[in-house]
């Protein structure tokens, strides 16, 4: 019976350590844009999907979140903190400066990045 506990117990702290981990990276990304409407969960924000278990899986960035082209590739860095981000979408956002493989690279279940209706200035 212990060890069963000790398992479930092990289980629960490392829910809460990864779910703690994220929302203090969800709360950088929010400073770093300084998006007001971000209130609450970060899986209620504008922009931001979460998986059925609670982890962001999904950034759909629009140009009210994205308010200056130099934002991305800060926000990206901050976002590839995240395990499970599948999907990054830049849908009428402009992009400025560099946009580096190496920080696409850190998403290591990125699926899906998508730009509509946008443009880049930079390198990528």
């Amino acid at each position: 019976m212990r060890a069963i506990q000790r398992i479930l117990c092990t289980i629960l702290l490392y829910y809460h350590v990864c779910f703690a981990q994220q929302s203090s990276i969800m709360q950088q990304l929010k400073n770093q844009l300084n998006v007001a409407s971000w209130t609450g969960s970060e899986c209620t924000w504008n922009g931001i999907t979460c998986d059925s278990n609670g982890y962001v899986n999904t950034f759909s960035a629009t140009n009210d979140i994205i308010q200056r082209p130099s934002d991305v590739t800060p926000a990206l860095e901050t976002l590839s903190q995240l395990s499970n981000v599948t999907s990054i979408f830049f849908d009428g956002v402009v992009v400025s400066g560099p946009l580096p493989t190496t920080t696409l690279q850190k998403f290591s279940n990125l699926q899906q990045l998508r730009m509509i209706n946008g443009s880049i200035s930079g390198t990528l």
